[in-house]
C-alpha cells in the first residue's frame, strides 16, 4: 500500500526533505522572532500569562514536543516503507535481490528499535538502574553507552554485511550515508554530554551566540544544557530521520529504473 502511494503520488526524496526542513526552518524562525527578538514584545506576552515554562522553543523542542513526534512520525514511515522494500525485493525475478531484500529488513528492524528507543527512551531507565545499583554515576554512563552500541549494531551490521548492495544507487547511496552520520553524531553528542559537563558549555556558546539574554526557567538542568539537549539535538534527529526516509524513497524510484 505504501509503495503503491509512492508510486501513484509521486512521492520523491526531495519531498522528505523539504518537509522537514521547511518545518525547522519556520521553528528555528519562531525561535528567534520570539524567543530571542521578543518582536512586538512577544515574548513578554508569554511571560505576563504566568506559564511556567514561557518559551516558544521549549514547547517545539522539549521531549515529547512538536519536532520529535515528527521525528516519530518519519521514523515510523521510513521503518514501514523499508519492511516493504524488503519484500518486493526478495519477490523479484532477479535473484540477487535478495541481499538487497535482507539489507532492508534489518533497516526496518533497526528504524522500529530507533523508534522505540527515541519514544520511550529505555536507555534511561537502564542508566537509571545501574547507578542504582552501582552508586557509580560513570558506570552508569557505561550502561547507557551500551545502550547506544546495542542500537547502532543493528545498522552497522547491515551496513557491513550488505551494504555494498546499496552501493550501485547513487541517491539512496548519499541519503543512507548522510543519515548514518547524522545520527552517529547525534548518538555520539547524547552519550557523552556529562563529559566535562561540555553540554553546558556548548550551550554557553550557543547562548551567547543568541545574545545572552534568554527566559531561564526551572528545571534539574540549566538553560545552557536544554539548548544542546533539546533545540540542537531534536534538530539533527529530525534530520536524520528525514534522509533515512528519503532513503527509501530514493531506492524506491531507482530501482524501478
Amino acid at each position: 500500500m505504501m509503495s503503491v502511494e509512492v508510486e501513484q503520488r509521486g512521492l520523491s526524496p526531495w519531498h522528505v526533505l523539504l518537509f522537514a526542513g521547511g518545518y525547522l526552518a519556520a521553528a528555528w524562525g519562531v525561535f528567534f522572532v520570539v524567543d530571542v527578538g521578543n518582536v512586538a514584545g512577544l515574548r513578554d506576552r508569554l511571560i505576563a500569562t504566568g506559564l511556567q515554562d514561557p518559551t516558544i522553543w521549549h514547547r517545539l523542542f522539549m521531549e515529547g514536543g512538536v519536532t520529535e513526534m515528527l521525528q516519530w512520525m518519519t521514523l515510523g514511515i521510513a521503518g514501514v516503507l523499508a519492511a516493504m522494500l524488503a519484500g518486493r525485493c526478495w519477490h523479484a525475478a532477479d535473484p540477487s535481490e535478495r541481499a538487497a531484500a535482507r539489507f532492508w529488513l534489518i533497516m526496518s528492524v533497526a528504524l522500529t528499535v530507533m523508534l522505540i528507543e527515541d519514544a520511550g527512551n529505555p536507555r534511561h531507565q537502564v542508566r537509571q538502574w545501574a547507578h542504582t545499583a552501582s552508586g557509580s554515576f560513570f558506570v552508569s554512563m557505561l550502561a547507557e553507552g551500551v545502550c547506544f552500541l546495542l542500537i547502532a549494531a543493528v545498522p552497522v551490521y547491515a551496513v557491513l554485511r550488505y551494504g555494498r548492495t546499496m552501493w550501485g544507487y547513487r541517491n539512496t547511496r548519499w541519503y543512507l550515508l548522510i543519515g548514518f552520520a547524522t545520527y552517529a553524531t547525534v548518538s555520539t553528542f547524547s552519550a557523552s554530554r556529562h563529559v566535562g559537563e561540555w553540554y553546558i558549555a556548548a550551550g554557553t556558546w550557543i547562548h551567547a551566540m543568541v545574545g545572552g539574554d534568554l527566559v531561564r526557567y526551572d528545571h534539574h538542568q540549566p538553560l545552557e544544557f536544554w539548548l544542546m539537549d533539546w533545540l540542537v539535538e531534536e534538530t539533527l534527529e529530525l534530520i536524520g530521520a528525514a534522509f533515512m526516509l528519503a532513503a527509501g524513497v530514493a531506492f524506491f524510484h531507482e530501482r524501478r529504473r
